[in-house]
């Protein structure tokens, strides 16, 4: 996250018991997104995407990061999620994503997802 990010949001997460260790936090803004839902929630309206630092984000798994039974990769650059993906050892992997990967980046979406289970 960018530097903008409150920390009491943060704080609020550590509170409850999130596992904060591998937050990165760098110089710059923090991705946003504005968009809008209609009556069909399977369809998003993008308003706005501002990558930010998100466009140079790498993700490292910490050694514990890598021994977790269920992993969610959150919204990220699709080629950025099978670097994070640890292996075959998680009894569950789930990848989300959002229209613009889909819209801009389909194929590398594609190539991370084979091999896995799609649900709806």
């Amino acid at each position: 996250m960018g530097r903008d990010f409150p920390d009491e949001h943060v704080g609020f997460l550590r509170d409850r018991g999130i596992d904060v260790s591998g937050l990165e936090v760098v110089d710059g803004e923090t991705f946003s997104w504005s968009g809008y839902y209609d009556f069909d929630l399977n369809t998003a309206h993008s308003r706005e995407t501002r990558l930010n630092v998100f466009e140079e984000f790498k993700p490292r798994l910490t050694d514990a990061h890598s021994e977790a039974d269920y992993v969610f990769l959150a919204n990220m650059i699709p080629t950025f999620s099978e670097s994070a993906r640890p292996g075959d050892r998680a009894a569950l992997t789930v990848l989300d994503t959002m229209n613009y990967w889909i819209e801009n980046k389909r194929d590398s979406l594609i190539d991370t997802s084979v091999g896995s289970t799609s649900c709806s």
